[in-house]
């Protein structure tokens, strides 16, 4: 489980992946500097991991995360 952080310390967006260094990567390009840290979580299944992740969305309203999904 990942967080992404933009310059004001503000969270930006949650996610999970099994392929971290790659997946952020893919953010750089896409979103460029709109974040500027990344924090993580490790969790031992998947199931718990996603589990997580549902939370966090929910409960830290990450601004960029749509709204259902998770």
């Amino acid at each position: 489980l990942y967080r992404l952080w933009n310059d004001d310390e503000r969270l930006i967006y949650v996610g999970v992946s099994a392929k971290l260094r790659a997946r952020l990567a893919r953010h750089r390009r896409r979103m460029g500097d709109l974040w500027s840290t990344a924090t993580w979580e490790e969790f031992d299944d998947a199931a718990s991991m996603l589990a997580a992740e549902k939370v966090a969305i929910a409960e830290e309203d990450p601004a960029l995360n749509r709204s259902g999904i998770g």
